[in-house]
């Protein structure tokens, strides 16, 4: 069984033949990476009204530029694993068909447009999660200092995350062509396409980023407790309150399933019944914070009933009418 043929001559794909027990379970496994397809496309699409809400509204857009740095990486992971479900249920559904699966390299697989789009659903949210609860962390113990910074704080935290996801895909790219002599995994995984020691570097970002992140908002939360102003700590607890929540979801479903896949590391293959649910808390993590900033932040909640026509306006725009309102009391008090 070592022949090598060509499939379909107008891909140039080469594949080799395997026995019929090689894909037991695969139907399985299709099955699974359906799933992918579905749970990655809802959470895409839950991300895209949580845009057009970030968007479309002036203040939102200079307040919360992280957050909406934040709903484009999510985004970008849901569609990650949407598309890895579609080339998943491909390939093994062609192996079923064929009785053959195809042989790569490092390089024909981190060219792979779903890869590179999951490298950056895996690096780009830990890190700005990072900078989320660090910014909170200098915002309440140095609100001078943060204060003094305000206009191009934004600008310069979001490119920082940006330029640290590039240089470690990058880095991945330098080391899959240098590999790419070497025959790898046929499925394609990260691993395979980048080597096992980013593949731990990737684990380890997802755990120490979401986990560093929460342990930031916790720290800046008691410290606001100990505020004497009611006005600073009401303040910071509301934007406080959807930060740890955001945080705390993503440790549990992100960090803690990933310190469990650095296993794979040292072991051949994790368990499906780990690895597998993973990716769906992955991408759930991805879908949630809609509903957060729904729950805890009024003013997102106005604006969302504003813009399905249920009432309401966003707390900015009422207070910009009962100033407007004031103000033109006092005016026709003068007159009188």
């Amino acid at each position: 069984m070592t022949s090598i043929f060509v499939t379909n001559p107008n891909d140039g794909e080469a594949r080799e033949p395997v026995m019929k027990a090689f894909v037991d379970g695969f139907d399985e496994l299709v099955q699974n990476h359906s799933i992918n397809v579905i749970v990655g496309a809802v959470c895409a699409a839950i991300n895209i009204p949580l845009l057009i809400v970030f968007l479309t509204y002036r203040p939102f857009r200079q307040r919360h530029k992280i957050l909406i740095a934040l709903a484009c990486a999510d985004f970008i992971n849901c569609l990650a694993i949407m598309f890895m479900g579609i080339n998943r249920v491909n390939l093994y559904s062609k192996a079923l068909d064929t009785l053959t699966i195809p042989i790569r390299n490092s390089w024909d697989c981190a060219v792979e447009a779903w890869l590179w789009l999951r490298g950056i659903g895996d690096l780009w949210p830990p890190i700005i999660q990072v900078i989320m609860g660090l910014e909170r962390v200098v915002a309440v113990f140095k609100p001078v200092y943060f204060k003094s910074k305000s206009k191009k704080r934004s600008f310069w935290t979001i490119s920082f995350s940006v330029i640290f996801v590039v240089s470690s895909l990058a880095a991945g790219f330098v080391i899959a062509w240098m590999n790419r002599g070497s025959k790898v995994k046929y499925y394609c995984g990260r691993k395979a396409a980048f080597s096992n020691s980013y593949g731990t570097f990737i684990y380890v970002t997802n755990v120490l980023g979401y986990a560093t992140g929460f342990i930031f908002n916790c720290m800046a939360y008691c410290k606001v407790k100990t505020f004497t102003s009611k006005n600073e700590k009401n303040r910071n607890m509301a934007r406080l309150r959807y930060y740890i929540v955001i945080s705390a979801i993503s440790t549990v479903l992100v960090s803690i399933p990933n310190l469990i896949s650095l296993t794979s590391v040292l072991f051949e293959k994790v368990s499906d019944a780990i690895s597998k649910p993973a990716v769906w808390a992955t991408c759930i993590n991805s879908g949630l914070n809609f509903f957060v900033y729904f729950a805890l932040n009024m003013e997102f909640r106005k604006r969302i009933l504003q813009l399905i026509g249920c009432g309401g306006q966003p707390e900015s725009l009422t207070m910009m009418g009962q100033s407007t309102a004031s103000q033109m009391n006092t005016q026709t008090t003068l007159r009188q």
